[in-house]
C-alpha cells in the first residue's frame, strides 16, 4: 500500500521494481503504511466486529426464511 493508504497498483515489472525499492528505500513511510495498516486490521478484523457483523448475516438469513 502507499502513504496514502491506497495500495501501489502495477502493471509491469519496471512498475513493481520502482515500488519495491521506494518501500526498500524509506523506511518512515514503511513505518507509516504498516502503522496505518495495523490500525485498520484492528478496526476491521477485530474478533468483536466479527462477531457483529456474523450476527447480523445470521439475523437476516433468519429473517429470509421467514
Amino acid at each position: 500500500v502507499s502513504a496514502a493508504n491506497q495500495p501501489y497498483i502495477v502493471s509491469t515489472t519496471a512498475e513493481f521494481r520502482t515500488a519495491l525499492l521506494k518501500l526498500a528505500t524509506q523506511p518512515e513511510l514503511r513505518r507509516r503504511i504498516g502503522e496505518a495498516n495495523r490500525a485498520r486490521c484492528l478496526e476491521e478484523f477485530s474478533l468483536q466486529r466479527m462477531c457483529a457483523t456474523y450476527a447480523t448475516l445470521y439475523t437476516r438469513a433468519l429473517k429470509s426464511t421467514s
